[in-house]
């Protein structure tokens, strides 16, 4: 019996390649040529969803809680971008701008957790 692997292995096994690939096969080019890629950001599945009246948005069973942002009363209403990443994490985005993220359960992580990640 075959079994076919699912779109989040069939994507965490290219993010394996192509890491793997751009790490032995261009070594020799400077990481400046390559500019700053955060693959991260590039290989994840990627929906738009609208901001629920409690500021929520929902995403594969789980609901992610927008926290409070500095230039808006609510978030309710708004367009937002939801990111799955390989790593089963989620972040939310506006735009370029990242507003949250989460850890695979949906729980909101700290800023300095997030930031700890991003780097």
């Amino acid at each position: 019996m075959i079994v076919k692997p699912t779109p989040q292995e069939r994507a965490m096994r290219m993010h394996e390649l192509l890491v793997r690939t751009l790490a032995g096969e261009f070594s020799w080019i400077e990481a400046a040529a390559l500019g700053s890629v955060d693959l991260d950001q590039i290989l994840c599945f990627e929906e738009e969803r609208v901001v629920l009246k409690d500021n929520t948005v929902g995403c594969e069973g789980a609901r992610l809680q927008v926290p409070k942002q500095p230039d808006r009363a609510t978030c309710s209403g708004l367009l937002l971008t939801v990111r799955r990443h390989l790593d089963h994490s989620y972040s939310v985005w506006r735009g370029s701008r990242c507003l949250a993220t989460y850890d695979p359960r949906g729980r909101l992580r700290s800023p300095e957790t997030a930031a700890r990640k991003a780097a």
